[in-house]
């Protein structure tokens, strides 16, 4: 038998075989989440009993086993407001105010004021609600295809005074994982807000973008690979060093 026929039954190393993605787990998952949401708010100073804006939500966590991943999620939902002429706030922009016959050429940029460029009252910002809170994720099937998640944590509404409450949601999505560092997905949920004075509840849809990296695989430094070279007109098998 040659050399070339020897060399077909010998297994490759065990390092340079390929394991099936989702075969080994990521200690570190990052993801990012780009969508729309919509937001049925009661708020004291809010007019608009409804908005609509963009949605995001940025996690970094781990991989607990093919099914469960722990992370901690950042959400932020957003969309314009104005001061209406009671005081209070109200989705959309400002709505300027001009001389009969005339027109003006674009809206206002945030933060707007009334006034002769010295400052006066704000009458048009960006409010935004956040959620801080760990999230569980199952995937009944493994490292991808559907799954549902739940998170329990802090809910802030900001730019119309800072207020801090309770924050839940629940969401499902599904995820197609095509390489072992990257995977694509698409979700939809809810959040539930509530404070002394004020409660929100979010509904929103996502794109979301997810990154497997291990620390250790990127910070450490490859190993050299030796290569030998058996001579073509070799007719026997090579000789094994002596243990």
């Amino acid at each position: 038998m040659s050399i070339e026929g020897f060399e077909s039954f010998i297994p490759p190393p065990r390092d340079q075989v390929t394991p099936p993605i989702g075969e080994k787990l990521s200690p570190l998952l990052i993801t990012a989440g780009f969508g729309y949401g919509y937001a049925a708010i009661k708020h004291p100073d809010l007019e608009s009993r409804s908005l609509s804006g963009s949605f995001i939500e940025l996690t970094a966590g781990t991989e607990l086993d093919r099914r469960f991943r722990l992370s901690f999620a950042l959400t932020s939902f957003q969309t314009t407001i104005h001061r209406t002429a009671s005081g209070n706030w109200a989705e959309g922009n400002y709505p300027i105010k001009t001389a009969a016959g005339f027109r003006t050429q674009a809206d206002p940029t945030e933060p707007t004021h009334t006034g002769n460029g010295e400052g006066g009252v704000l009458v048009q910002q960006t409010i935004h609600i956040h959620s801080f809170a760990p999230r569980l994720d199952f995937l009944p099937l493994g490292s991808q295809g559907p799954y549902i998640g739940v998170t329990a944590g802090l809910g802030v509404i900001q730019d119309i005074g800072l207020r801090a409450g309770g924050d839940a949601s629940l969401r499902v999505g599904g995820e197609w994982r095509p390489y072992h560092v990257f995977g694509l997905g698409i979700e939809a949920g809810a959040h539930g807000q509530l404070y002394t004075d004020s409660r929100a509840a979010i509904p929103y849809a996502t794109a979301r973008l997810q990154f497997y990296l291990d620390p250790d695989q990127l910070s450490s430094r490859r190993q050299p690979t030796v290569t030998t070279f058996v001579p073509s007109g070799q007719r026997t098998l090579p000789v094994l060093p002596i243990r």
